[in-house]
């Protein structure tokens, strides 16, 4: 199996060559795919990564953290009040709580929107360049394939996932490495 390392240069290699390469319905999508028990050392490497990318590679790097935003949207909900009151009682279900917290986060698609608006923002940029961090984060509310499908046709500057998880074939994916595999990705495939 390949050091995070090795896969993350192999990253740098991918990304420069689809700059070179210019195919009609290429879009810029890369996930860095490590087994779930790396995603500590990920992070960890995350500051080294994304300076390579500025200074060496010279792309205008930004981190889109999903943990992040899904904190953001929870704290700022205007029902966040009543929930932790909901916690306090003795008949709290936290399947309830979670299934909540599901559909804030889904509603109105405010981690498509945000994703999309960096998006945006980036590719005013010749050399932005998007890092999707923290996707595990997503686990048990939606799969980041669902996230890339809604926002296709929108990568217009190389976006790579840090994508905890098992790689199946050419296209296939198994989030966290438990989920089932997933061969709906339309993105280039490192590591994993």
């Amino acid at each position: 199996m390949r050091s995070l390392d090795e896969s993350f240069q192999e990253l740098r290699s991918k990304i420069k060559q689809g700059r070179e390469l210019n195919f009609v319905s290429f879009e810029p999508i890369y996930y860095l795919v490590f087994d779930p028990s790396e995603i500590l050392e990920a992070k960890r490497k995350l500051r080294s990564w994304k300076a390579t990318l500025s200074r060496k590679d010279n792309f205008k790097v930004e981190e889109f953290s999903i943990a992040q935003e899904i904190h953001k949207i929870i704290d700022n909900h205007e029902e966040k009040e009543e929930w932790i009151e909901h916690e306090q009682y003795a008949g709290y279900v936290p399947s309830e709580y979670s299934n909540t917290i599901k559909e804030v986060i889904l509603e109105d698609g405010e981690i498509i929107g945000k994703i999309k608006t960096k998006l945006q923002k980036l590719s005013e940029h010749s050399n932005g360049l998007l890092l999707v961090t923290d996707v595990e984060a997503l686990h048990s509310f939606l799969r980041i394939g669902q996230v890339e499908a809604e926002l296709l046709g929108q990568f217009n500057i190389p976006t790579v996932f840090l994508y905890p998880g098992m790689r199946t074939g050419k296209t296939g994916l198994k989030f966290l490495g438990f989920y089932p595999d997933d061969g709906n990705y339309r993105s280039v495939h490192i590591g994993g």
